[in-house]
């Protein structure tokens, strides 16, 4: 079991990928794909000034949280969550409600979903500070295009469900993988936020392996405009690592990557 500790959304966000890219997960390589097993991310502070999703690449955040909306809002749970929270306030010391994600529309569909369901735990007690906390349960989660989504989606979930005076007291998120991977077609993406974020003087150090390899080429691939890829997602990669990353820099950004 890894745990990976971060002060919010952002932070979370690129310590993940960093140390998935970098192998430093306990996992191992499955095809084109390394999967780390059993990591929790910590979120100390949720906040909300996470990045617009459109800032990731997205065409439109309203529409991808309206598919997520469709594809895992689970209706009856949330609003018995809601409801339990608003009984019991100021009459416990501690409440908890689980939430599903599991909708007619995945079942239908065979299946499994990626958001399994996650519970929201509120603890008060005279003298003490109220806090509000939330767990997340993901069966599999890519975490550089797909995982910027998902936080959205479940932070749109918080409001809905928690009343106004509790989300005051929101601090601590916890979103536990039973899988999470990275692929090296995506790598472009994460330089370019990094980029963006100005945390690219921080480096990464990938192993010296096929995985590592591959993301070395996705990148030298997404920096070369003489290259054109038939992969529609690669293409939408290699286009927002374009319009993130000015062609002057591209020599400085290839420089903090190496193999190790």
């Amino acid at each position: 079991m890894d745990l990976v500790i971060s002060d919010n959304q952002l932070e979370g966000y690129f310590q993940l990928n960093k140390a998935l890219y970098e192998q430093d997960l306990e996992g191992g390589l499955y095809g084109s794909r390394y999967v780390a097993n059993g990591v929790t991310l910590q979120i100390l502070q949720w906040t909300k000034d996470f990045l617009a999703l459109e800032e990731f690449g997205y065409p439109s955040q309203r529409k991808r949280l309206q598919r997520l909306k469709r594809n895992y809002f689970e209706q009856v749970s949330h609003d018995q969550a809601r409801d339990l929270f608003n009984r019991k306030f100021g009459n416990s010391v501690y409440t908890g409600a689980p939430l599903s994600y599991t909708t007619n529309k995945i079942k239908q569909s065979g299946n499994l979903g990626c958001i399994v369901g996650g519970s929201l735990s509120w603890k008060a007690s005279k003298g003490a500070n109220q806090t509000l906390e939330a767990d997340f349960l993901f069966r599999i989660s890519e975490t550089v295009k797909v995982l910027p989504g998902d936080l959205a989606f479940l932070d749109r979930c918080i409001h809905y469900t928690v009343p106004p005076f509790m989300l005051l007291n929101l601090g601590e998120v916890r979103l536990h993988f039973a899988g999470c991977f990275v692929v090296p077609g995506f790598f472009p993406q994460l330089i370019a936020m990094m980029y963006k974020c100005g945390r690219l003087n921080e480096g990464i150090r990938l192993q010296n392996n096929s995985f590592g390899k591959g993301c070395i080429r996705s990148l030298a691939q997404a920096t070369d405009y003489d290259y054109r890829s038939k992969w529609k997602p690669q293409i939408r990669i290699i286009n927002f690592f374009r319009r993130t990353v000015p062609e002057t820099e591209f020599q400085n950004v290839l420089s903090q990557v190496s193999l190790v």
